[in-house]
């Protein structure tokens, strides 16, 4: 099998799809397109799959003819009502000894599986660390190596309902493309606010 020469992005919100190469050879865009199309049903939150299956699958045709390149997975971008956040804190007494990454990591870990069995029903796509508390001390980064009683992380999950992604990835299974990342836009547009050399397929 060829090593793919593009990176795909989709990009789905409420009056059009935007389709984008990125040429990862000549480190470019290469490719782009905004498809105008009313995505909602009306007075409805949710996305008419019909109507984006003949769509999606017109457009991604094009692209490859344009390309050269078969489309075989895809970043997935989208604007949605559905979106949901939700804040949690989590706490570990430390008992005096220093932070380490493990323990960070165990938190965060424990605060998703924790969102996860109270809300079954959803698929978490993002996860945002607000802040790192160390005996009440608020810190942006990982205190790594300080000594400490307690220590807390203030966290934000960005989420999609399950229903939503699965119906997501039978549209591009029809396709044979295989999603690699679904990110929502809402967030995406706040990171123009942050760091702008965050690379956003890693979020």
């Amino acid at each position: 099998m060829s090593e793919k020469n593009f990176d795909i992005y989709l990009d789905f919100n409420y009056f059009k799809l935007n389709l984008a190469a990125f040429n990862k050879l000549k480190n470019k865009l290469e490719y782009y397109k905004e498809q105008p199309y009313k995505s909602y049903f009306e007075n409805n939150k949710e996305i008419n799959f019909e109507k984006l299956n003949a769509l999606v699958e017109e457009n991604i045709i094009e692209m490859e003819k344009s390309i050269d390149e078969f489309v075989k997975d895809i970043y997935l971008i989208i604007e949605t009502p559905q979106s949901m956040s939700f804040e949690l804190s989590v706490i570990k007494n430390n008992e005096g000894k220093k932070i380490n990454k493990e323990d960070a990591m165990y938190l965060i870990q424990d605060a998703k599986l924790q969102l996860l069995k109270s809300n079954p029903y959803i698929e978490i796509v993002h996860i945002i660390v607000e802040n790192y508390v160390v005996d009440s001390t608020k810190y942006k980064f990982l205190p790594l190596n300080i000594n400490c009683k307690k220590f807390s992380i203030d966290l934000k999950f960005i989420c999609f309902p399950k229903d939503l992604i699965k119906n997501f990835e039978q549209l591009f299974s029809k396709q044979q493309i295989f999603i690699n990342k679904i990110i929502c836009s809402n967030y995406v547009q706040t990171l123009k606010f942050k760091n702008k050399d965050n690379n956003v397929c890693e979020l």
